[in-house]
């Protein structure tokens, strides 16, 4: 009877204090599971080193991108590249031939638009009045390939003279400029008329790390109720951008290109 009486009191004893039994999968993590419970404790933080990498790096040039290639890449090594949302990924753990991989271990470049573009990309959306784009233009002289600064300026401060005055909505076109002439309160014409260009050549990036494109910027005139407006588009925007993004992609993949690395465009 004693016998049994201890043989209880064991049972009960290790119900209230469970032991933990220790296990661990083949490439897996140890971990500890609590007897008597559903508890898993990982034990992977108490190991010398880690079981696999979990790194998801972020950076913002090809260079980056390419000496971290360089340096952890492997035959399974995957790229991907999206030139639509302008990024390359590259998952260094990438699946192999029969062995799944987790892809915990990447690098990513994302090709951001400079601040410069970003700028006239805003100039573009709508119509400005005349004093905002003389504002643009003098804090952004330095853009300006042509026409030249003296000429910018020239009209900048010519546009601020006549500010409080009316525009004709007749307009002319004469060596590459439109000329709008200057009306009285009355509605008189004053003599004389502003001149603005019809197009302009700026030098930017168009991404950052990226180099300086010549983009060409054309300048439309509008004339409604006597106020003066002007539109502006930056010709062929989206197929620089792509051809840029084409550049940076070179750039981030030679050495990938150079261990023939599997590249998907997703």
């Amino acid at each position: 009877m004693l016998g049994y009486t201890e043989n209880i009191a064991e049972t009960v004893a290790k119900l209230a204090n469970p032991v933990p039994a220790t296990s661990q999968c083949e490439g897996g993590i140890p971990h500890l599971v609590m007897r008597g419970s559903d508890k898993v404790v990982g034990l992977e933080e108490y190991l010398e080193n880690p079981t696999r990498v979990r790194e998801a790096v972020m950076v913002s040039d090809p260079e980056s991108l390419d000496q971290y290639v360089t340096k952890y890449a492997n035959k399974d090594s995957l790229i991907k590249v999206n030139a639509k949302q302008f990024f390359i990924k590259c998952y260094i753990d990438y699946h192999g031939v029969g062995k799944p991989h987790w892809q915990d271990h990447s690098i990513q470049l994302t090709a951001k638009e400079s601040e410069k573009f970003e700028k006239w990309k805003g100039l573009a959306k709508k119509p400005v009045d005349q004093l905002e784009f003389c504002d643009f233009i003098e804090d952004n002289l330095a853009d300006i390939v042509s026409p030249d600064a003296a000429t910018l300026l020239e009209m900048a401060r010519h546009i601020n003279i006549v500010k409080n005055t009316s525009y004709s909505g007749k307009v002319s076109q004469d060596g590459g400029f439109t000329k709008v002439d200057v009306l009285s309160e009355e509605g008189a014409k004053i003599g004389g008329n502003v001149e603005i260009p019809n197009d302009m050549t700026i030098n930017v990036p168009v991404f950052e790390n990226s180099f300086y494109v010549k983009i060409k910027v054309r300048l439309r005139v509008r004339i409604a109720e006597g106020k003066l407006s002007i539109g502006v588009r930056l010709v062929g925007a989206d197929e620089i951008k792509a051809q840029e993004f084409k550049v940076i992609k070179s750039m981030a993949l030679a050495k990938a290109t150079e261990l023939k690395l599997l590249t998907l465009n997703v």
